[in-house]
């Protein structure tokens, strides 16, 4: 899966970059037959690098299993101040990268 397969939308306040969304677009829901494969996840951290988001592939990976066990999930990275969203899977996989606020992820997103 090169870039081109990956849908990204940012959510701005004025300028700056809040909030960005990531779909693999491949991954419709968790029965898919499709692995993701390392390329697919380095593309997804460096997408969110670009963006001002320190993603690591630890949070993707996380996420990405969760996912797969129809199951939503949080990533919580303390060290690079961002937080990763991603639904249950019955909906399309996608990482969603906000830098920490303090929030409760269960509270702040739904799936």
């Amino acid at each position: 899966m090169s870039r081109n397969n990956l849908k990204i939308r940012e959510k701005k306040d004025g300028d700056n970059i809040i909030e960005v969304d990531i779909w693999p677009v491949e991954f419709e829901n968790c029965e898919t037959t499709l692995d993701m494969s390392v390329r697919t996840l380095f593309d997804i951290c460096d997408e969110f690098k670009e963006r001002g988001f320190a993603v690591s592939s630890d949070a993707v990976t996380h996420n990405y299993h969760a996912w797969l066990r129809d199951e939503k999930s949080g990533f919580k990275d303390e060290e690079n101040d961002t937080f990763v969203f991603t639904p249950c899977g019955c909906n399309p996989l996608r990482f969603t990268a906000s830098h920490l606020t303090g929030a409760d992820w269960e509270k702040t997103y739904s799936a």
